[in-house]
């Protein structure tokens, strides 16, 4: 049973940091690639559903748009917050 609970961590893991990365390379992105470029085009289509709950609860200010910045510190207080309490019984890490 340990293995099946250390292998879910380590998926969720993975997903979480490549959630972070998607955003990452799509926010740097912007500065480089037109709007249509085909790569942005797929990345937007990947990062905008994430990105649109957070839009809409925190609107831009100004030209700055912090929805990226919410999404990487959540998902890593979330990530770091559910490894902790809920895989492993208080004092075990």
């Amino acid at each position: 049973m340990s293995t099946v609970i250390s292998i879910f961590v380590r998926i969720i893991n993975i997903l979480a940091n490549l959630i972070v990365l998607l955003v990452i390379v799509d926010s740097v992105l912007t500065y480089f690639l037109s709007p249509y470029h085909p790569l942005r085009r797929t990345l937007d289509r990947i990062v905008a559903p994430m990105l649109a709950p957070i839009r809409r609860a925190i609107p831009a200010v100004g030209m700055f748009d912090f929805s990226q910045g919410f999404l990487k510190v959540s998902n890593r207080e979330l990530h770091r917050d559910e490894r902790q309490s809920i895989f492993w019984p208080k004092g075990q890490k």
